[in-house]
């Protein structure tokens, strides 16, 4: 499911001048079929939310990527831009469905922090597979390759979720103490919904300690997609780089969060205590990777740049994810959404911001500057206490 989720956002940006060619936009155009998924996707996050809620992660997760399936379809009607936009837009729909659905099965299966830090390196490595892969199809598939690439991605994860003998049996059976930091509600089957609570956004925004988490998150939600949408321009524009040699360093950052994310798990699964002192250290690691991006200087200095900016969320991003759920029961859903969609709208607003950085003196150095500045002001919402130890390792059920 994960793997799905984030090949299906990143596919379109893996060949965006061949898409511009076929479709006869220019290549700006382009990412508008990744912009309308992100704002969709902020947008829908709190009805998949509820929806998560009432229905249970199963059922939502299913009609994620049910809805993720639809979009490639309609995609592959004809090379039309505004088909694909429209297909685009309700991949936005279906996105948080799937995503918020998979990371809430994980807990209520009773998976540790480890397993859920798993599931999003695997988000992030489809992405960077989808920019090695896709290329290579477009001799054969041209327009097509993209949505096809994902139509079977989406199809094997459906098979994935079939029922199969002995899952439900293993279901009814007793299972062992799930993570203190992922427990679901009591008497909880895997997948089913729980006691649902509808809880006002207004008094969701209004808990400090969600509040305090979707700030945390920033970090993973809101920087790291600022980042990539523009660390190839500062590169070229800035650096002197090529194309190639700049998108191929831009590519480190995703290696980074692939492997800072089952780090991470480890710390918050084994090491809760100390996940305070990982958050700080994640944000020095931001910081530096802003301003050695910034300098736009030698070659393994932008390519450090990019790998701490990778490695940076993991810590954060876990702990974020780890405890949001737990803080409302009833509402675990809709908590994943504040979490989530909160720092996507700053994500929103901060990509063209940092976009008219390159009219300015410094061809973009002053949008990372900034985004280094704020980076460093996350130290002011570290966890105010650290999280207690989880009982158990590995599933349940």
């Amino acid at each position: 499911m994960s793997f799905a989720v984030g090949w299906s956002y990143a596919n379109v940006s893996a060949v965006a001048p061949e898409l511009a060619q076929d479709y006869g936009v220019s290549v700006p155009s382009i990412g508008f079929l990744t912009m309308i998924v992100l704002a969709v996707f902020t947008v829908t996050q709190l009805p998949a939310g509820r929806a998560l809620d009432r229905l249970g992660p199963t059922r939502v997760g299913a009609a994620g990527l049910v809805v993720i399936g639809l979009s490639n379809g309609i995609a592959l009607i004809d090379n039309s831009f505004w088909i694909a936009l429209a297909a685009r837009a309700l991949l936005g729909v279906g996105t948080p469905l799937a995503y918020l659905g998979g990371l809430e099965l994980i807990r209520r299966l009773g998976g540790s922090s480890q397993l859920l830090a798993g599931f999003g390196a695997v988000n992030g490595a489809s992405m960077g597979l989808a920019l090695l892969v896709v290329p290579q199809l477009d001799g054969l598939l041209a327009w097509r390759g993209p949505y096809l690439s994902s139509e079977v991605l989406v199809a094997l994860a459906l098979l994935a979720m079939l029922p199969r003998p002995g899952r439900a049996a293993r279901r009814r059976a007793p299972a062992p103490a799930p993570a203190a930091d992922l427990a679901p509600a009591a008497g909880a089957l895997p997948g089913a919904p729980v006691a649902y609570l509808r809880v006002p956004l207004a008094e969701l925004l209004r808990d400090r300690q969600l509040l305090r988490l979707a700030v945390m998150n920033f970090s993973s939600a809101a920087f790291s997609p600022i980042i990539s949408s523009w660390v190839v321009a500062l590169l070229v524009e800035a650096g002197g780089y090529s194309n190639r040699t700049a998108g191929a360093i831009g590519s480190i950052s995703l290696l980074g969060l692939v492997a800072s994310r089952p780090v991470a798990g480890w710390l918050v699964h084994h090491r809760p205590g100390r996940v305070r002192a990982g958050v700080v250290v994640s944000a020095a690691m931001g910081v530096g990777g802003c301003l050695a991006l910034a300098v736009a200087g030698p070659l393994w200095l932008a390519i450090a740049g990019c790998l701490l900016v990778g490695v940076a969320t993991g810590v954060p991003w876990t702990h974020v994810f780890s405890r949001a759920p737990t803080l409302r029961p009833g509402a675990a859903g809709s908590s994943l959404a504040v979490v989530s969609g909160v720092p996507l709208l700053f994500a929103i607003a901060g990509i063209p911001l940092v976009g008219l950085t390159f009219a300015l003196p410094g061809d973009g150095r002053i949008g990372f500057v900034v985004i280094a500045v704020l980076w460093a002001a996350l130290l002011f919402v570290l966890p105010a206490q650290p999280a207690q130890p989880e009982r158990t390792q590995g599933v349940a059920g």
